[in-house]
C-alpha cells in the first residue's frame, strides 16, 4: 500500500497556512499536512515527543515548509538545528517567509535552507513549487523501525 507523504507546515498565521492548503489544493497534490505554530511544538515533533509521541499519528515528515518568524524560537534556530541531526539529513526544508530581505535570504539559505519562498498574495510561485516536486522522496525520511536516529 502505497502511504501518503508527510508536510511539516511551521506556521502561526492562520492567513498564510490558509495560502498554503489552497496552494496544495490547486497543484492536486495527495499530502498528509500537518502544521504546528511555534518553534517548541515543531521541535517536539521532529522529534517525536511531547504530544507527537505516536508516529502512526504524526509521522516524520518527508518536506517542512518553515516561517522564519515563528513564536517560541526562530525559524533560523530550528533550520540549524534540522541541519545538525544526521538523522534527518536529506530533510528538504522549504522556507516560506514574508521577509525578502536580503540578509534574510543568505541566513536561510547559508544555514541549510533547500530554497526561499517570499509570501505574497499570489500563491501561484508556491504551486509550481509544489508541482515541480517529486513527493515520492518524501517517505524517505521515516523513522527507522528500530528507532535508531
Amino acid at each position: 500500500m502505497k502511504s501518503t507523504p508527510t508536510v511539516l507546515l511551521v506556521e502561526d498565521s492562520p492567513e498564510d497556512a490558509l495560502l498554503f492548503r489552497h496552494a496544495l489544493h490547486d497543484c492536486r497534490t495527495e499530502v498528509q499536512l500537518k502544521q504546528v505554530t511555534d518553534g517548541h511544538a515543531a521541535l517536539d515533533y521532529l522529534k517525536g515527543e511531547g504530544a507527537f509521541t505516536d508516529r502512526k499519528v504524526y509521522p516524520l515528515p518527508g518536506l517542512v515548509i518553515l516561517d522564519l518568524h515563528i513564536p517560541g524560537f526562530g525559524g533560523l534556530t530550528l533550520l540549524r538545528w534540522i541541519r545538525k541531526q544526521r538523522w534527518l539529513a536529506g530533510l528538504p526544508v522549504v522556507v516560506f517567509s514574508g521577509s525578502d530581505y536580503g540578509k534574510s535570504v543568505a541566513e536561510a539559505m547559508e544555514s541549510g535552507a533547500d530554497t526561499y519562498m517570499v509570501k505574497g498574495h499570489e500563491c501561484d510561485d508556491l504551486v509550481r513549487l509544489l508541482e515541480n516536486m517529486d513527493l515520492n522522496w518524501a517517505r524517505a525520511g521515516e523513522v527507522p523501525q528500530d528507532g535508531s536516529r
